[in-house]
């Protein structure tokens, strides 16, 4: 599983506080990663973006099916 997938599937198991500290983990973990081979405030900052939109295109994903599938689509 690939870590966007694995970030939004333990979000959409959390609410409120537990998900933003999850959140929040996730990226100081991220940040800390990618000082650590050497990027660059501003190429770390671009990769977080890059995961967050990643993250938040794959929440409404999973969120759309997850109606469909409620609503008895197949």
């Amino acid at each position: 599983m690939s870590k966007v997938r694995h970030t939004t599937a333990m979000l959409l198991q959390k609410r409120g506080e537990d998900a933003d500290l999850y959140w929040k983990q996730v990226i100081s973990a991220n940040r800390k990663s990618l000082a650590r081979v050497g990027f660059s405030d501003a190429e770390t900052e671009k990769e977080l973006r890059a995961f967050f939109d990643a993250v938040q295109s794959e929440l409404v994903r999973a969120k759309a099916i997850r109606e469909r599938n409620e609503n008895g689509a197949a």
